[in-house]
């Protein structure tokens, strides 16, 4: 069984969630878990910096 963390944009967040292939199947399962993209201009906060980290640790 392969395992991938993958992201997918979802309004103005990034939703986190697990893809699994195995026995020929694949299936996901949403994390709901959101980190902050990047903006266009400008750059994040150190605060969203920091809540996407801890996020990222969850995962």
């Amino acid at each position: 069984m392969t395992v991938t963390l993958r992201q997918r944009k979802k309004g103005d967040k990034i939703s986190l969630y697990l893809d699994y292939y195995g026995d020929g199947k694949r299936d996901y399962e949403y994390l709901q878990l959101y980190i902050i993209p990047e903006p266009e201009k400008g750059k994040l906060t150190k605060e969203q910096k920091e809540e996407n980290r801890k996020t990222m640790i969850l995962c």
